[in-house]
């Protein structure tokens, strides 16, 4: 989701099934949430399908970073939510990675290509529930 002053833009994308789909637009203001500590775990809990998370951190140009999320999906077995993490940048346009659900195992990594906001945002897969996320 990305928006300038006057316009919404939503990107649908095919994840697990394809057909038909429904979709509903409301005015909601999310307060993103500020990741001050790196190499610790955040743990949080989402609900299914209505919630949206968002995380953001200041990186530094050419500085690397891994982001891992520790869920029912891929994690250490003590959270029950299922969560999918999409990385962008400041503008919430250029994304570093899209709709992963996968990111205990093998953390997403990327180089920041400018000193700037960068926003994680976390959506309820399959079920709702906790979660933990943590940026290296």
């Amino acid at each position: 989701i990305a928006s300038d002053s006057d316009n919404v833009y939503i990107e649908v994308i095919g994840f697990i099934n394809t057909g038909s789909f429904a979709l509903r637009a409301a005015t909601t203001s999310i307060t993103p949430i500020q990741i001050s500590s790196f190499g610790t775990w955040i743990p949080d809990n989402i609900s299914n399908g209505s919630q949206t998370k968002l995380y953001y951190f200041d990186a530094v140009q050419g500085q690397s970073y891994d982001i891992s999320w520790d869920d029912a999906g891929d994690g250490s077995g003590i959270y029950t939510g299922n969560i999918i993490v999409t990385a962008a940048r400041e503008d919430m346009t250029t994304k570093y990675f899209t709709n992963y659900f996968s990111g205990y195992t093998t953390p997403r990594n990327f180089i920041a290509p400018a000193t700037e906001r960068v926003y994680l945002i976390v959506e309820a897969l399959i079920n709702e529930g906790t979660f933990a996320l943590r940026v290296d």
